[in-house]
């Protein structure tokens, strides 16, 4: 619990002095006339919880923090620094309450490998910030993301899509948890987000993900999530989200042949509202 609030408070604290140091830096570009790196960054504050009370026990429910800085390196904005936090509360389970991921990145910008499509690639660095990567004697992870932007416009101008691919090495110091489970030792992540403008005020995302993840001893698994959201932006910097996300479960059912992805699951599935400070 002290942590969420000391992550809240440090959150706040960073996104003003970002801010203000943004401003000053735009002045001194003005005063220059030559560019200058920009800062940005934005604070997702939210709650989610289960869909349905099954009344089983399984009910979640959770105040949910989310932190995105980034840091323009050079001056035509290609080649950015990166981090993204994340903590929550729960409200079922206090003791449950934990800052859940801590992540930098490095990503360079702007390769237009053909015509009709714009990719990034970046590397990640996982931090041990959470109880469930303690548990497992979790030090760190490097990954390397590529996200590729594809030129739509002749659907339609207000629909972006972006496919995702995410390839992560975790390293721990021991193969085995706490609990005495075997580590996951790779994964391969990839995602397609597709987002649609319906006004300059309203905007409809949905994006699905199927991450593929293999232990130290091999073995290997299959995950998939999705979320359905609609976003009002109320200014340039200020924005409320509410939406749906089914996530982390399974593809396959326990006999190993039938599908287990669902668009909606009784046991699975969350809603959740946020709301997006922004600079």
């Amino acid at each position: 619990m002290r942590a969420i609030f000391v992550t809240i408070i440090l959150a706040v604290l960073s996104l003003y002095s970002w801010n203000a140091l943004a401003q000053k830096t735009q002045k001194t570009v003005a005063q220059k006339e030559k560019p200058m790196p920009a800062f940005s960054g934005s604070l997702t504050l939210g709650q989610s919880q289960s869909a349905i009370n099954q009344q089983d026990g399984t009910f979640r429910k959770s105040y949910d923090l989310l932190l995105l800085s980034g840091y323009k390196i050079t001056d035509d904005g290609k080649w950015s620094l990166g981090f993204r936090g994340d903590a929550s509360q729960d409200l079922i389970n206090q003791e449950d309450s934990d800052v859940t991921q801590a992540r930098l990145s490095l990503t360079r910008s702007g390769f237009v490998p053909l015509k009709a499509l714009k990719t990034s690639l970046g590397a990640r660095l996982g931090l041990p910030v959470s109880r469930a990567q303690r548990d497992s004697y979790f030090q760190s992870s490097v990954g390397l993301a590529t996200f590729t932007d594809f030129d739509v416009s002749g659907i339609s101008k207000n629909l972006v899509l972006v496919y995702g691919l995410v390839m992560t090495k975790n390293i721990h110091q021991f193969e085995e948890n706490k609990a005495g489970d075997i580590n996951t030792s790779y994964s391969l992540s990839q995602s397609l987000d597709v987002k649609l403008n319906l006004t300059d005020k309203f905007e409809i995302a949905i994006s699905g993900g199927l991450i593929d993840s293999w232990t130290y001893q091999g073995t290997k698994a299959q995950i998939f999530t999705h979320d359905e959201s609609l976003s009002y932006s109320f200014s340039q910097n200020f924005s409320a989200t509410i939406g749906h996300t089914h996530d982390l479960s399974p593809t396959q059912k326990s006999d190993g042949q039938s599908s287990n992805i669902k668009l909606f699951d009784e046991a699975q599935s969350l809603v959740y509202g946020s709301v997006t400070f922004s600079i």
